[in-house]
């Protein structure tokens, strides 16, 4: 692992390097615009989905039990945690100036309150807020973190975070600063330990590498790449904690390609990326299942959603032990649902709050086997239209 070079320090071969991270960062921005927001949290067994529509968010637990919750205008959802009946949502909003503000609510199965922002009113915009912590009804733990991005435009923002202790948010603290690009994609999660993690996408000058960044001894870390420098794009991290440690999934650009790779952190050092999917795919939800974790990804060619449980063999490689796989041209993610220990079920949210939820939705729903190992190319379970 190194750290991140300067910020406006080139190297060659950048144009090539430039091009092919915007032409995905292109793609998923489209693939973003013409979705719903959802967000899934706890485990596939017994999923909580959030799911916007326009200014509410639609909170939906286990049993059908819906929280509609009012964020205001232009709202944008990026993060949901949950234990049972108790959520923490958190997003942005446009405010009365006309910069992106942050938004969190705290919840349960009977209501919700909004938790005020970190920090008062800032000077620049803020979004992409990520919840690092556990859920506890209305009232948050004292070790609840949020972190978000914070600039005018992708190519200045700069990650912050703030603890919660004392029935409010403390002064927000710096974790990477402005870089030489666009720093996106934040995601996080909470070690075994309870140490909060972060990885986002950051430019380095010269393409796109996935960093990270931990709070250990009361600071964050200086951020480093997660894995070396490899001057090809690495974009569209997703996280969480897996037994002592945590793992991590992104797409990483090959010279022709996006495939999927995957790393785990042990102790304090992240093993090497390794490929676990085909050609053009791209990771959209990383779930625990107990100590398994579950990838969900979107291939381009055939033009499905797969679903692959993550194991580790003797020698210590991440690999796909089973897998499960529909043709749809949905470009949103799907919910996803363990029903039976052989089964998969994928659902996709509603296009209008008026429509049917979408847990346990008996229209709708494909339930799909498990299979072994990684997806045959170009075959599928089941097919949604």
């Amino acid at each position: 692992m190194s750290p991140l070079p300067a910020a406006g320090r080139g190297q060659p071969g950048a144009i090539p390097s430039r091009l092919a991270t915007c032409a995905v960062l292109v793609q998923l921005a489209l693939v973003t615009a013409a979705s719903a927001q959802t967000l899934q949290a706890g485990p596939p067994s017994a999923p909580v989905v959030a799911t916007l529509y326009q200014e509410t968010a639609r909170v939906e637990l286990e049993g059908r039990r819906l929280v509609d919750v009012a964020l205001g205008r232009e709202a944008e959802v990026s993060s949901l945690v949950a234990a049972g009946d108790r959520w923490l949502l958190a997003g942005s909003r446009v405010a009365v100036d006309g910069r992106r503000r942050l938004a969190i609510v705290a919840g349960d199965d009977l209501g919700w309150r909004e938790i005020p922002a970190p920090g008062g009113l800032p000077r620049r915009a803020r979004n992409g807020a990520v919840l690092l912590g556990d859920p506890d009804g209305f009232e948050l733990r004292s070790e609840l973190v949020i972190a978000w991005l914070e600039g005018d435009g992708t190519q200045r923002q700069s990650v912050h975070a703030a603890r919660y202790r004392d029935g409010g948010f403390e002064e927000p603290e710096l974790v990477a600063a402005a870089g030489p690009g666009s720093q996106v994609a934040l995601r996080g999660a909470v070690l075994a330990d309870g140490t909060p993690l972060l990885v986002w996408n950051a430019f380095d000058g010269t393409d796109n590498e996935i960093v990270w960044s931990w709070y250990r001894a009361g600071a964050w870390s200086r951020p480093e790449r997660l894995g070396e420098d490899n001057q090809v794009p690495d974009v569209s991290p997703v996280l969480a904690a897996s037994g002592t440690g945590a793992i991590a999934a992104w797409s990483r650009y090959d010279g022709r390609n996006y495939r999927i790779v995957v790393a785990r952190l042990d102790g304090s050092a992240w093993s090497t990326p390794t490929p676990i999917a085909g050609a053009g795919s791209m990771p959209a939800r990383l779930l625990m299942d107990g100590e398994s974790p579950v990838l969900v990804y979107q291939e381009a060619a055939p033009r499905r959603w797969t679903v692959a449980r993550l194991n580790r063999h003797g020698s210590g490689a991440t690999r796909v032990s089973t897998s499960a796989s529909v043709t749809s041209p949905r470009s949103d993610p799907p919910i996803v649902a363990l029903p039976a220990p052989a089964l998969v079920e994928l659902d996709w949210a509603a296009e209008s709050p008026h429509d049917p939820p979408v847990l346990r939705r008996p229209r709708g729903s494909l339930v799909v086997p498990w299979r072994p190992g990684p997806p045959a190319a170009g075959r599928s379970r089941g097919a949604v239209r």
